[in-house]
């Protein structure tokens, strides 16, 4: 699942606070169900996409650069592991949006375990021994790990597509059943006021009430009108939701840390 921004040891929220909107507490992790209301999940998501943007910037942050991360863990049971450790977000874009944050950690050959990389991802840098961690990794073998935790991260989300896309289903049903409902009760209650104002236009008809008349005849094309627009609002919806069935994937690095396990 999502795993918490700023428990990876790469970005805290708050040594970046442009990123930060304001009334945003960088203690809250992002994922965390502790949220107090709407109003900071919101403000978390646009922090999660601010990064994301930040981070994903080619040329801004070429995973290259000497300021490449490092990250030092202690976990006896690996100790002496070294490799590099590759952070996407894949995006699951359907009738709801679905961002996963995906640890892909290889070692030099290019070995991929994918519990070991859950558990690098969890487990916190010790910040006192990374001064001391100076990995030597050569540009072509860099490149040849970044392609490979590509492949990798590509058939990591193709697997879960398949469960997503069922989830979709099920979220497109669901909204279509609100979308009617609502959509049926609000058009139910124009028609009510339909019957009575073309009841009070017969009734001035009747009784000759040539003033009033024409004021009527406007309201009920008014109401009319609004039980139109209220259908055409209700099939262009239905719509969206139909071309919302499919869900695209897009896969974006990051970011990148070299890593030592002691």
């Amino acid at each position: 699942g999502c795993g918490y921004v700023d428990n990876c040891g790469f970005l805290q929220l708050s040594t970046y606070p442009l990123l930060c909107p304001s009334g945003y507490n960088p203690q809250v992790y992002v994922g965390s169900r502790g949220m107090p209301d709407l109003f900071y999940r919101k403000k978390v998501a646009q922090s999660f996409d601010a990064i994301i943007r930040y981070c994903t910037d080619i040329e801004r942050n070429r995973y290259l650069n000497p300021k490449v991360a490092r990250r030092v863990v202690h976990q006896p049971e690996h100790a002496g592991y070294e490799g590099v450790q590759f952070n996407y977000v894949v995006t699951f874009n359907g009738v709801q949006i679905r961002k996963r944050m995906n640890p892909v950690v290889v070692d030099r050959q290019g070995t991929y375990d994918s519990d070991l990389s859950q558990l690098v991802f969890t487990l916190p840098a010790d910040e006192s021994m990374e001064a001391t961690f100076n990995p030597s990794f050569p540009i072509s073998v860099l490149t040849h790990l970044e392609k490979r935790s590509q492949t990798i991260m590509i058939e990591i989300a193709e697997q879960e597509i398949e469960r997503i896309s069922e989830l979709n289903v099920q979220d497109c049903a669901q909204m279509k059943k609100r979308l009617m409902r609502l959509c049926d009760y609000r058009v139910r209650n124009q028609q009510t006021e339909l019957t009575q104002r073309q009841t009070r236009l017969q009734e001035a008809r009747e009784k000759g009430q040539r003033r009033v008349i024409p004021a009527w005849e406007g309201q009920v094309r008014a109401t009319q009108e609004r039980i139109h627009e209220l259908e055409q609002h209700r099939d262009d919806e239905l719509a969206a939701l139909d071309a919302r069935k499919t869900v695209d994937l897009s896969i974006d690095l990051l970011n990148v840390a070299y890593v030592r396990v002691v």
